[in-house]
């Protein structure tokens, strides 16, 4: 906790207050350091407790998902499970659809991390192509909760706007990720072709497998599957791996 010296604190701190209709600045009162200290300390606290409570809400939410799919996953039922009012819900949401974008960003910014993470461990271009692969066909995005809200997202993309400006960001940072690792390996007309054949292998891959309850293939053999095309797709071009 910051503690400030008594001197400090009986200091009287001048702010400006906008006028609205004027869009003028006008002189306010003083006001003691400490009043301004006290004020900006007490609502850490608050602060931290609504992070809580809509991280709660968002883990609530992918859970209901991947139980009951995008269409049974009512507000009431997601309150009931979280044990809240709709009310509160709405508060930190606005609405079953603000709650279902922030969830499915969740998980698109989970991805997004993991392919941050493992480029950090990667020296070759071809590396770095394959650490964007792999972040994306983890074993977490294999584990049967994750993986139906992803399906129930996919599900509803096509029926709403919001959810498919988060999706349309998703693909968008995947391609760009691939194309910059491609880059270094191949000539720039070529690489734009392959950074999207990679994508749809991503997704393809990942949906057939959680379409076959994961008998097709599990995270690592999909990792396998994707790791083989695109050394053969890079054959013949070694020196630069």
């Amino acid at each position: 906790m910051t503690i400030l010296s008594s001197e400090i604190a009986h200091q009287r701190v001048e702010y400006m207050e906008k006028n609205i209709q004027t869009g003028s600045f006008q002189r306010r009162a003083f006001v003691p350091l400490r009043a301004l200290h006290d004020r900006r300390v007490s609502t850490m606290p608050a602060q931290r407790g609504d992070d809580a409570r809509r991280e709660q809400l968002l883990e609530v939410a992918i859970d209901a998902l991947a139980d009951c799919g995008l269409a049974g996953s009512t507000l009431a039922q997601i309150a009931g499970r979280a044990d809240v009012s709709p009310g509160l819900i709405a508060h930190y949401f606005g609405d079953k659809d603000g709650l279902l974008e922030a969830a499915f960003r969740r998980l698109t910014r989970r991805v997004q991390a993991a392919v941050r993470l493992k480029l950090l461990d990667t020296r070759t271009p071809r590396e770095r192509v394959l650490a964007i692969v792999d972040a994306h066909l983890a074993a977490e995005e294999f584990n049967p909760r994750t993986a139906n809200a992803w399906l129930a997202f996919w599900g509803g993309v096509r029926q709403a706007p919001r959810l498919r400006r988060v999706q349309a960001a998703y693909q968008r940072r995947m391609l760009s990720n691939l194309r910059h690792a491609l880059q270094q390996l191949m000539p720039a007309a070529e690489v734009r072709q392959l950074a999207a054949m990679i994508a749809a292998m991503i997704d393809g891959v990942w949906l057939r497998a959680a379409l076959s309850d994961w008998k097709e293939a599990d995270s690592a053999a999909a990792q396998r599957l994707l790791a083989d095309f695109i050394d053969g797709r890079l054959q013949g071009r070694t020196s630069k791996l």
